[in-house]
């Protein structure tokens, strides 16, 4: 059994097709490459520090989406950049990391997400 929904928040902060096609590019066997991947990283990481935190609680809720968007359809970009922990925090990776931190100190439903995500990312 997995964890309880999040209770919902306010607004909706739509993922960018974009963001989607170069995922899947990033994804696919016939089309993964270094710059598939350099360019999905770069297109999530700049959607996922773009999520403005919650009026209601000050925090962005990546994984479990109370943030004000749609968790499932951004759960592609959430996973995927989870590679970034291997790399140095510098520019925009250390804002990730830093948001990421405060983020899974304050959370508990994020929580939960992040320990699904991280199994997902394992099995990629």
């Amino acid at each position: 059994m997995g964890p309880a929904p999040a209770p919902a928040l306010s607004t909706v902060h739509a993922v960018p097709a974009a963001l989607r096609t170069k995922l899947a590019r990033a994804k696919a066997p016939e089309t993964a490459d270094e710059p598939s991947w350099n360019d999905a990283t770069e297109a999530a990481v700049e959607w996922i520090v773009s999520i403005k935190p919650s009026a209601e609680d000050g925090l962005g809720h990546w994984f479990c989406g109370r943030g004000g968007w749609d968790a499932e359809g951004g759960w592609d970009a959430v996973v995927f950049s989870l590679r970034l922990l291997a790399f140095k925090p510098n520019g925009m990776i250390a804002d990730w990391r830093d948001r990421l931190f405060h983020l899974l100190t304050n959370c508990p439903y994020c929580i939960e997400k992040y320990q699904t995500a991280k199994a997902e990312f394992v099995g990629e």
